[in-house]
């Protein structure tokens, strides 16, 4: 938390000013993440301070988002180009970045926690159980989501489990953990980004018809490969109700 106070100071990010007649400040909190190295150790121990925005309104507060990141699928493109032609591949870590434009008008934040100073600043089962835990069941499906980056095949199951984020049952928190095990069971299957030619860009979708037993919806799927890599996949339930397999 000092390292990223001290960072934020550091690049100006802001001045400690009061808060002006007619004026209201936004809320701020902190992020915390832990970091892992390969072999499962804890790396270091990581904060970030974050603006609560969605207390804003579209058209008042703000009128344009941006937010300058890379997609994974720009990733494993880089990755397949690169293992094609026989290139060198290197990666780093930044400790803190600030990738957003300046601000042109006024804003004002809460001094965040802990940094307070003195002064006038400002799947459905019937009968299933409701799972009291639920922080552990959104933590556990956050890192399978983040698993399918590299586990294509575990996409259906873990986009079905996501959601019912806000009331899981027990029956959802054992089929996490089935998961869990199948991926502990069979730790080195993954993609590969071969080194084959890539002068080709393949394209598969797929869709079921009504198989979502709580909505009757639909479910799509696709993949993308360029050669024999693949590059991008996903699998989603429809928005509307299909009265045919032609619609699905």
């Amino acid at each position: 938390m000092s390292q990223d106070i001290k960072a934020l100071e550091d690049n100006a990010t802001w001045e400690i000013v009061g808060l002006p007649a007619g004026k209201k400040a936004i809320g701020s909190k902190w992020v915390f993440k832990i970091k892992y190295m390969a072999n499962g150790e804890v790396e270091r121990y990581k904060a970030r301070l974050v603006v609560k925005g969605y207390a804003q309104q579209e058209g008042l507060d703000y009128h344009e988002t941006f937010s300058p990141i890379a997609k994974m699928v720009t990733v494993r493109t880089v990755i397949s180009i690169t293992a094609s032609r026989g290139w060198n591949l290197f990666q780093m870590d930044v400790n803190n970045t600030f990738l957003q434009e300046d601000l042109y008008e006024d804003v004002y934040m809460e001094l965040p926690q802990g940094f307070q100073r003195q002064g006038d600043y400002k799947v459905r089962i019937n009968g299933d159980e409701t799972l009291e835990d639920i922080g552990s069941y959104h933590k556990l499906i956050g890192k399978l989501l983040y698993l399918t980056i590299t586990r294509p095949n575990l996409s259906f199951a873990v986009q079905v489990l996501s959601q019912f984020m806000q009331h899981p049952k027990q029956s959802h928190w054992d089929t996490a953990l089935r998961v869990v095990r199948y991926v502990k069971g069979a730790p080195s299957l993954g993609i590969l980004l071969g080194t084959g030619p890539i002068d080709t860009l393949f394209a598969y979708c797929d869709s079921d018809w009504a198989s979502c037993p709580n909505t009757r919806r639909s479910v799509i799927g696709y993949i993308i490969k360029l050669g024999d890599s693949l590059l991008s996949w996903k699998s989603k339930k429809q928005q509307t109700v299909s009265r045919s397999s032609a619609e699905a």
